[in-house]
C-alpha cells in the first residue's frame, strides 16, 4: 500500500540476493506496517526473506519504538546482538552502485558479521 516501499523493495531484493550469492550472512526481517493482514500477505509474498508474522502487533511495536520507525520505508542494519549498525539502510541500499559496495560501508574491511 506505501509507494515508496513498493518503490524501494525491489532495490533491497536486488542487493539482498547478490550479497547472499556472494557469501554474506545478511539476514533481513520484514517488520511490516500494513493496515490489513490481506496486505500485508500480498506484500510479503514478493520477499525472499523473513518476517515478523502480522498478528505480532506488539513485536513489530517494539521493533518500531527500538529502532525509530518514524517513516517508511525504514530498513535498519544491526549487528547479531541487535545493536544498530545505521539507520540509514534505505539510503544506502538505494545509492550503492552494487551490493559490494554496500557490504563494504556497512561492514568496511571485513565479510559480513
Amino acid at each position: 500500500w506505501c509507494p515508496p516501499c513498493r518503490k524501494f523493495t525491489p532495490k533491497l531484493i536486488e542487493a539482498y540476493s547478490e550479497l547472499k550469492k556472494a557469501g554474506h550472512g545478511l539476514q533481513i526481517v520484514f517488520v511490516s506496517n500494513c493496515h490489513t493482514a490481506g496486505k500485508f500477505k500480498t506484500y510479503y509474498e514478493e520477499m525472499p526473506w523473513a518476517a515478523v508474522p502480522y498478528n505480532e502487533v506488539d513485536a513489530r511495536e517494539r521493533l518500531g519504538e527500538k529502532y525509530n520507525v518514524q517513516g517508511l520505508p525504514k530498513l535498519v542494519f544491526v549487528d547479531k546482538h541487535g545493536k544498530m549498525i545505521t539507520e540509514q539502510g534505505v539510503q544506502l541500499v538505494s545509492n550503492a552502485e552494487a551490493a559490494s559496495t554496500l557490504a563494504n560501508v556497512i561492514w568496511p574491511g571485513k565479510h559480513c558479521p
